[in-house]
């Protein structure tokens, strides 16, 4: 494992377990951990960060879709088999109707498909896909040394989407927040990598200043399309969106050490599964059937969760850990051997 991301691994095990303890909690009554919804917020600094490192180290595009592909897809697949077993076994759906459900769910673009999402959480997934497609864009077009002027006319772009276009021209509004859902979470991502060329490209002002800049933009964005406006106030948002970017401080500094403990870094391990494996399951199996028989309902929160890590470690050391790398293996080895006969027919 790469020393230098085991920090970003805990806060990767951090944000998933805030956010199923979040679900755990909201749907047994109880609303003091409300704040764990903003795990989403930290998930996609985490991803800003990574996926620029990810396009940093490649040379062609195909590289970058392998890696992604391998990385999302049989967990993925995976898990949204298990959800749909069990929204069949618990609901009245018909089998016509989960099979069409089920079918677009597979190919992670239920969203543009107008499809509802088999479990709520793979909402996040179409705002990752966007930013994988913009940040492929970019590689491509090799404008990516340009990214900090890129999301500095895009915040800009945001917060005029958020004010003048919400206000004026309401149904446009309308339209590109359901369209382009990364909109909305843009800042995160571009934060995510300010924080990157902070830590391995040297400190500018300019950078601190885009950092700023993203701050007030994401805040300006709280009650668009966002999940944590209604479960926290503005002013809570604010404390835990400093909290992460005080976090990422302490990373480029190497600050960060205190967190790189078992705990948080298993967690990390398995945060894919179980962030994806967790709510419909929680919500509609465990909580329900385990308050039959727990009384107090924080033990029924404790069981539930420990049942979620269980799930999603069998998900991970059984489906993602052997199936990810040897799939990307396979791919990788097709994509090198075209690209040899490709060289090879130019250059007889």
């Amino acid at each position: 494992m790469n020393n230098r991301l085991l920090e970003l691994d805990a806060l990767r095990g951090l944000a998933a377990i805030m956010v199923v303890l979040f679900h755990l909690f909201l749907n047994s009554g109880y609303s003091f951990f409300n704040f764990g919804v903003t795990g989403v917020d930290l998930f996609f600094l985490i991803s800003g960060f990574v996926i620029f490192l990810t396009l940093s180290k490649i040379t062609n595009w195909q590289s970058f879709v392998i890696s992604r592909f391998t990385r999302l897809y049989p967990t993925y697949w995976a898990c949204v088999s298990i959800t749909a077993i069990l929204v069949f076994v618990t609901t009245n759906i018909t089998l016509p109707n989960l099979a069409k459900q089920y079918f677009a769910n597979m190919t992670m673009f239920q969203h543009y498909a107008k499809i509802p999402h088999l479990d709520f959480q793979y909402w996040t997934l179409t705002v990752e896909m966007q930013f994988y497609a913009l940040m492929l864009l970019l590689f491509l077009l090799k404008k990516l040394n340009n990214i900090e002027t890129i999301g500095t006319i895009i915040c800009f772009i945001c917060l005029s989407y958020d004010t003048i276009l919400q206000k004026h021209l309401p149904n446009i509004y309308h339209i590109i927040n359901n369209a382009f859902v990364l909109i909305n979470h843009f800042p995160l991502f571009v934060s995510g990598i300010v924080f990157y060329r902070l830590k391995f490209q040297g400190h500018t002002i300019n950078r601190y200043l885009l950092l700023l800049l993203c701050f007030i933009t994401q805040l300006f964005l709280f009650d668009n399309g966002g999940q944590s406006h209604g479960f926290i106030s503005l002013n809570q948002y604010i404390l835990l969106l400093v909290l992460y970017y005080a976090l990422f401080f302490a990373y480029v500094k190497n600050k960060l050490n205190i967190l790189v403990a078992k705990p948080l870094l298993f967690l990390g391990t398995i945060s894919y599964p179980l962030y994806l494996i967790h709510q419909y399951l929680s919500i509609h199996i465990l909580l329900p059937y385990l308050q039959l028989i727990i009384p107090n309902k924080i033990i029924v929160v404790f069981v539930s969760c420990i049942i979620n890590l269980l799930l999603a470690s069998i998900i991970y050391f059984y489906i993602e850990k052997p199936a990810s790398p040897a799939l990307k293996r396979y791919l990788l080895t097709k994509l090198n051997a075209n690209i040899k006969a490709k060289n090879n027919h130019l250059h007889p």
